[in-house]
């Protein structure tokens, strides 16, 4: 048997011990390591989807932002059907039809045209004929949006804007009573006039740029217009009354009529709030 050193199997224990121990410590800093490196890896790979989807989302609103660059440009003959398109597609990004205006036109558009949209001037029973533009355009994607097509009157709208580009044609203001053999006339905005944040109407006869100026706003031409007709009516209708004749004004047609200016009279309180 061999000599053993005092104290050698205690430092042989110890030098084993610390062996183990070291072997202990890597393998679990190699466990934390790799669940670490687990935990980074996935915050890496969400952090690249988000990325991701970021980009796709910059891409898009990129190509969002040159077709309607394209659809402006289009738009910038003012016929109808570009108009629209641009319209829709702004409709599309959440614009308001303030807004959409205001892209459509380059000016601003005074209250009584939303409120006379809102009402859908095509279903107002007004002696007059609405023109597409502007109409049309302040229609939201809620309500249809605006029609892809104009109807009859677009010829007569584009003879407007080749006499006078700055006229844009409201609607056709019917004669009635005394005035009712005589050619109507078409009402209209002047957008140099709505730049400068006055809704004035013009009067233009039907193919013609001469144009006068009729009003301080639509809805009191109309009101105006409808109420001169009203007054005619009730008129007659007392004059036949007194000469004890049958009557020449139907009630029926008095009732309507002051149906019509009482809608008017409303439409006008919604516009100065």
């Amino acid at each position: 048997m061999s000599a053993t050193r005092p104290g050698g199997d205690l430092a042989t224990t110890r030098a084993l011990t610390r062996e183990i121990a070291l072997e202990i410590i890597i393998a679990l800093t190699s466990e934390e390591f790799r669940r670490t490196w687990r935990e980074l890896r996935g915050l890496l790979r969400r952090g690249s989807s988000v990325c991701g989807a970021s980009d796709r989302t910059l891409d898009r609103s990129s190509q969002v932002a040159v077709e309607l660059d394209q659809l402006r440009a289009d738009a910038s003959s003012r016929e109808y059907g570009p108009m629209a398109r641009l319209a829709r597609a702004l409709y599309e990004s959440d614009l308001a039809p303030e807004q959409v205006m205001r892209e459509c036109y380059g000016v601003g558009f005074p209250r009584e045209v939303f409120v006379i949209a809102e009402a859908n001037p095509y279903r107002l029973h007004f002696f007059v004929t609405w023109t597409n533009q502007p109409w049309q355009l302040a229609v939201p994607l809620d309500q249809g949006g605006p029609a892809p097509g104009p109807d009859t009157y677009d010829p007569v709208e584009r003879r407007f804007r080749e006499l006078d580009p700055d006229l844009l044609p409201l609607l056709f203001l019917w004669n009635t009573g005394p005035k009712l053999g005589h050619p109507g006339v078409f009402l209209c905005y002047r957008l140099t006039e709505l730049a400068a944040g006055r809704s004035t109407i013009f009067a233009a006869p039907e193919g013609s740029a001469d144009a006068t100026q009729r009003g301080d706003s639509l809805l009191a031409v109309l009101h105006e217009h409808h109420a001169d007709y009203l007054r005619e009516l009730e008129e007659g209708d007392e004059n036949s009354q007194n000469r004890g004749e049958y009557d020449l004004v139907a009630p029926e047609e008095l009732r309507e009529v002051r149906a019509l200016v009482r809608q008017i009279k409303a439409l006008q309180r919604k516009a100065s709030t």
